[in-house]
């Protein structure tokens, strides 16, 4: 059965940008590296710092590793 895990993460207030960018370049690696993973989906709100990770895998035991 699939799985998807969501990470979040909370920049500091004139961060977002850099934060967003070590995460995009995190979850590419990521995604290369473990092939049970499907995709990454990053996404998030300037105003507020949020930036959310979701990645989907394989089965569940890979996403729980």
């Amino acid at each position: 059965m699939p799985a998807v895990i969501e990470f979040t993460l909370q920049a500091k207030p004139g961060h977002y940008d850099e934060v967003k960018d070590k995460y995009i370049a995190f979850a590419d690696a990521f995604v290369q590296a473990q092939p049970e993973e499907e995709f990454a989906l990053i996404t998030g709100d300037a105003a507020s710092g949020t930036i959310r990770g979701i990645g989907v895998f394989d089965n569940w035991q890979a996403g729980a590793d």
